[in-house]
């Protein structure tokens, strides 16, 4: 069912397919995991037998990447092109992220104290060199959120959207977003709560400003974490 009040230069419906069922979304889900598992046992045994030494961490973050650009291009191919205008910022763009990372920063200083903003999963980043490190950077600040919100929110909030109100297709997003984002079940309250309020905030920037709005965020925020991991 196509609920054409969805489509907008805001969040332009680019689907090309008719009738899309939500359970679509979910399969992006099992598929980007299941690639990624995939990648993890065949590359992991190339990589412990060619080269012992190198990071986990930053092994664990390439193969990640890699399976966010295997799904980002199986939903172009299925459900249709990106625009090239969704990437572009404008100034509004850069006054949404400015305000929205202000704000919630300031919140979680509050809340949970500077020192529990940094995610436990980018621990292992310390360790390495600054070749590795640089590396690592590029991953977490660039391709990462960039394609992760292209599946999250470009695909699979709008085929919630086909279905449900933007504000379910949001909640149900966040949730999706949040349990794929738990690696460690230390201070798991803290992890999941966290993440809920960010994968929030970058479903909601998606949904009141463009693509661009969300993936910056994303940027700086994931950027933020590394400075605090070194």
């Amino acid at each position: 069912m196509h609920h054409s009040a969805h489509s907008s230069v805001i969040t332009p419906r680019v689907f090309k397919v008719d009738h899309i069922s939500h359970l679509e979304g979910w399969g992006l889900l099992l598929l980007l995991f299941g690639i990624e598992f995939l990648a993890n046992v065949i590359c992991g045994f190339v990589i412990n037998r060619a080269f012992p030494t190198f990071p986990a961490a930053l092994f664990n973050l390439e193969i990640k990447v890699l399976a966010y650009v295997a799904i980002t291009l199986y939903c172009v191919r299925r459900y249709g092109g990106l625009r090239l205008t969704e990437l572009v910022p404008t100034r509004r763009d850069f006054m949404m992220v400015g305000i929205a990372l202000f704000l919630t920063l300031w919140i979680f200083g509050l809340l949970i104290g500077p020192e529990r903003i940094v995610n436990q999963r980018h621990e292992g980043l310390k360790g390495l060199s600054s070749l590795q490190y640089v590396l690592g950077l590029f991953i977490v600040v660039g391709l990462a959120p960039l394609f992760e919100e292209i599946i999250f929110r470009r695909f699979f909030l709008e085929i919630q959207r086909e279905h449900f109100s933007s504000g379910m297709a949001l909640l149900i997003t966040t949730a999706a977003a949040t349990l794929f984002h738990i690696d460690s079940f230390e201070n798991l309250t803290v992890v999941i709560l966290g993440s809920f309020l960010w994968q929030g905030l970058f479903g909601l920037l998606y949904l009141k400003g463009r693509l661009i709005t969300s993936v910056l965020t994303h940027s700086l925020y994931n950027g933020l974490v590394m400075l605090l991991s070194i």
